[in-house]
């Protein structure tokens, strides 16, 4: 059910929204990537779910942009 929301929360947001997620969603992930290899992180879970997010918002970027250019035309 949490994803479900979170999914619908995703797709009422636009473009330029979702971009700026995906940024900060990165850096996060890049942050965690660096602690745990110095050995301060031990969550290694966030990371997985970071990248998944990530996926989840480039799909959902992906059907904004195809439904924005389906209504161009």
């Amino acid at each position: 059910m949490k994803r479900k929301a979170e999914i619908a929360e995703l797709r009422a947001k636009n473009i330029k929204d979702l971009t700026a997620r995906i940024e900060k969603n990165y850096k996060e992930l890049h942050f965690l990537r660096f602690s745990s290899s110095v050995g301060k992180q031990k969550d290694l879970k966030k990371a997985r779910e970071l990248r998944k997010s990530i996926a989840r918002i480039w799909s959902i970027l992906g059907e904004t942009i195809l439904a924005e250019g389906s209504k161009n035309e």
